[in-house]
């Protein structure tokens, strides 16, 4: 008999396609002055962004965003010129139709330096941003650096492939994970120099100093299934008090750096790093989402949902853990523990 308050632990493992066949576009859809602006409740400002978002947003956002800025400009050299409004949708209802023309997770307008965004693709967006004024308009290397820079990039169904006209024509996991190879095995600067002047595989060939067929096979044969991210804001690392045993305690504290919104409450960030694979058990006395995903482009990730304790495998790794607070819900502990027995119950008890 499983213990009473056991549930299976949700897992997906392999590539997101899902979150990146949803991402988002640069330009294509509706003009802005045809579009109304959202009403949107919540209204932020902050160095280099100014935010309309359908929730609460917590300084944990605002670093977030701020700080993925701040690597997009470093490594690519570029700069962000003046404030980007940011129009973000937490829940399901950000209608991609409406503001992007289409079935998308997010979009950039040149015009206006406006973003309309679910919140997962935020980043990517941010990516448009900064590399807003570089004069290649090919869509294959305008969103395969988005999602370099922005995702986990994993290998996507087809070669390399370009010049492309239009974002709807993008697949977008080989277009991100090409371009962060290319980013990985030669730098930015000849990306750069490519994507700073309109040309297609004639310049791409004449700048890479080599054909793309040859590329195309290099490619093919040494790139990594999957990379990690390039940046991840820094979280609090769980705390080992025993083998096989971890916790963290959270305040739901929106002034934390530590915090995020979300729609159902606060979510508090924190990183577990899962030494090998196993069986594990996870348990918040928050009594809200708990969700996991590894940091190294896997697509392994894991998700609790209620008070009740949650086990199944995990895969070895580092994970970013969001742990949410439900409204009224000032704090709470998260364990996880390497559970062996139908009765998943961690060393000592429950608190």
């Amino acid at each position: 008999m499983w213990h009473p308050r056991f549930r299976q632990l949700a897992l997906r493992h392999g590539p997101c396609i899902l979150a990146l066949s949803l991402c988002a576009c640069i330009d294509d859809g509706p003009r802005d002055d045809k579009v109304a602006p959202p009403e949107l409740p919540f209204e932020y400002a902050t160095e280099r962004l100014t935010i309309h978002s359908d929730i609460q947003r917590c300084e944990g956002d605002f670093a977030r965003w701020e700080s993925f800025i701040s690597h997009a400009e470093t490594y690519l050299g570029l700069t962000v010129s003046g404030a980007v409004e940011l129009n973000v949708w937490e829940t399901e209802d950000f209608d991609g139709e409406r503001y992007c023309g289409g079935d998308w997770g997010g979009c950039y307008r040149r015009a206006g330096q406006r973003i309309y965004s679910g919140a997962a693709t935020v980043e990517h967006e941010l990516v448009h941003a900064v590399a807003s004024e570089l004069a290649n308009r090919d869509a294959f290397f305008e969103e395969g650096l988005a999602e370099a820079l922005s995702a986990s990039p994993q290998f996507g169904r087809y070669a390399p492939w370009f010049p492309v006209k239009g974002s709807g024509d993008v697949d977008y996991p080989s277009a991100g994970h090409f371009v962060r190879w290319l980013l990985e095995t030669r730098g930015p600067d000849p990306l750069l120099s490519h994507m700073s002047a309109p040309g297609g595989v004639t310049e791409f060939e004449a700048i890479y100093a080599q054909s793309l067929t040859e590329m195309t096979a290099e490619y093919f044969a040494d790139a990594a299934s999957s990379y990690p991210r390039l940046h991840d804001y820094p979280a609090p690392a769980f705390e080992a008090q025993g083998e096989g045993l971890w916790s963290s305690v959270i305040e739901f504290d929106c002034a934390g750096d530590d915090v995020r919104g979300a729609a159902d409450g606060l979510e508090a960030i924190r990183e577990l790093t899962v030494p090998k694979t196993g069986f594990y058990a996870i348990w918040s006395s928050a009594g809200g989402r708990v969700r996991g995903r590894e940091k190294t482009g896997s697509g392994n990730a894991f998700a609790v949902v209620g008070d009740q304790i949650a086990a199944g495998p995990i895969e070895a790794g580092t994970y970013e853990v969001g742990i949410v607070g439900p409204p009224g819900v000032d704090s709470g502990v998260v364990i996880v523990w390497e559970s062996l027995t139908a009765r998943p119950v961690p060393p000592g008890g429950l608190p």
